[in-house]
C-alpha cells in the first residue's frame, strides 16, 4: 500500500473510547492512524495533512450539538484543498444519516454503527481503488434513506 495514513478527529470532550477502538483495528491492519482532539487540531495544520496525504479523514459525531463547528471544519479542509476521502461516524451518523448528509454533502460516505469492521473495509477498499459504496454499513447521498 503506498499510502497508508487515516486521520481520525474526535469532537468529545473527553476521551473517546470508540475512536480508541477504530484506530486499533486500523494500526493491527497496518495503516498509520492518528486521533486527533477536534477541539485543539493545532498540531494539524493544512500543511502537515497535506504532507500526510492521507486516505481517509474521519469524523465522529456523537451529537448533534457539535454540528456547527463539525460544517465548519469539514469545509475549511475541503477549501483549503486536503483531497481525500471524507466520513464521519457515531450516533447522529448513525440514526439521522440522511439530516447529516444534507446538513454537510461535502461527507463522502457515513461509517454506521458498530464502525470498526466497517471503516476497515472502507480504508482498504479506497487505499487499493475498488468500490466503496457496496460496503455494509456504509451510507453516502445517493443511498441514505
Amino acid at each position: 500500500m503506498n499510502n497508508n495514513n487515516v486521520i481520525l478527529f474526535a469532537f468529545e470532550e473527553r476521551d473517546n473510547l470508540g475512536m480508541g477502538y477504530l484506530a486499533s483495528a486500523l494500526t493491527n491492519a497496518g495503516y498509520n492512524t492518528n486521533i486527533i482532539d477536534f477541539r485543539e487540531p493545532g498540531n494539524y495544520t493544512i500543511d502537515g495533512l497535506k504532507k500526510q496525504k492521507p486516505i481517509l479523514l474521519g469524523f465522529s459525531v456523537i451529537f448533534q450539538y457539535h454540528i456547527d463547528k463539525f460544517i465548519e471544519f469539514v469545509r475549511y479542509l475541503k477549501r483549503n484543498s486536503i483531497d481525500c476521502h471524507y466520513t464521519a461516524g457515531g450516533h447522529y451518523a448513525s440514526l439521522r444519516p440522511r439530516q447529516l448528509l444534507d446538513q454537510i454533502p461535502e461527507l463522502d460516505s457515513l461509517v454506521r454503527f458498530e464502525g470498526e469492521y466497517t471503516l476497515l473495509e472502507l480504508v482498504k477498499a479506497l487505499a487499493s481503488g475498488k468500490e466503496w459504496k457496496t460496503i455494509n454499513g456504509i451510507s453516502f447521498l445517493e443511498n441514505v434513506w
